[in-house]
C-alpha cells in the first residue's frame, strides 16, 4: 500500500520514461525546479524522512478516502475492536 504523493509521482515520471524513451521531461521545470531535481528532493525526503531502517521499509500516514466511505450508505464506517 502505499500512502505517499512522492512514490506515486516518482513512479508515474519513471513509467512515462521507460515507456516512451524520453527523458527531456527531467529537464523541464517547476517553479523554477528541473522535474530531476524535483524527484531527487522527492527521494531526499523519503530516505531522511520517512524510512525505517530497521525493518527497510517507507512508513506512511493511515489515510482513508471516499472509496473507503460512503457517507449515503447506512452502514458508513464503523470501527471494531480485535481482542488480543
Amino acid at each position: 500500500m502505499e500512502t505517499d504523493q512522492e512514490t506515486s509521482l516518482i513512479q508515474a515520471v519513471a513509467k512515462y520514461v521507460r515507456s516512451t524513451g524520453d527523458k527531456s521531461i527531467l529537464n523541464n521545470k517547476i517553479g523554477g525546479v528541473s522535474v530531476q531535481k524535483g524527484l531527487e528532493r522527492a527521494m531526499d525526503f523519503l530516505l531522511t524522512k520517512r524510512y525505517n531502517e530497521k525493518y527497510g521499509l517507507l512508513w506512511g500516514a493511515t489515510t482513508v478516502d471516499w472509496g473507503d466511505v460512503q457517507p449515503e450508505h447506512d452502514w458508513g464506517l464503523f470501527w471494531m475492536k480485535i481482542p488480543t
